[in-house]
């Protein structure tokens, strides 16, 4: 998908899109530039971000992700008891080392973007309040956890 026309839309660009959609349907979420790509917070507490890796750069993000691209990928926050069995995954997973409870996506053909809005919402889950969280908690009697 990189070798388009520069006026055309890169795998960055679609990715983003897609993730845009899934966390403007999430109560107070902000869109921000990371130091690298762009992230998603719930009170100032990011809980997802797309990162386009090319030739190796950013070089964090090549380095945990296994790759020097070209390479989209996502970080999300889950509970600390899972990371372990994303860290056992072959691909699509990774975990990255900057923090005990982020695992990582690489994005490409074969992902399940069903799977992944669920991530997202789960990593959602991690970071707001209890509150905004019981919102989309089908255990605690709110919305299904398909967005």
């Amino acid at each position: 998908m990189r070798s388009r026309a520069a006026d055309q839309p890169t795998e960055f660009d679609e990715v983003t899109q897609l993730v845009r959609s899934i966390c403007g349907a999430l109560p107070e979420t902000n869109e921000v530039e990371a130091w690298v790509g762009l992230r998603w917070e719930v009170r100032k507490k990011n809980f997802v971000q797309v990162v386009d890796i090319q030739n190796g750069r950013p070089p964090v993000f090549a380095r945990e992700a296994g790759s020097d691209g070209p390479l989209c990928v996502l970080t999300l926050r889950c509970p600390i008891d899972e990371v372990e069995s994303y860290r056992n995954h072959d691909h699509p997973y990774f975990v990255p080392s900057w923090f005990a409870n982020l695992i990582g996506v690489r994005i490409d053909n074969r992902t399940d973007w069903d799977e992944l809005g669920e991530m997202i919402l789960d990593s959602y889950r991690v970071c707001a309040p209890k509150r905004l969280a019981q919102k989309f908690d089908p255990a605690g009697g709110g919305q299904s956890t398909r967005i």
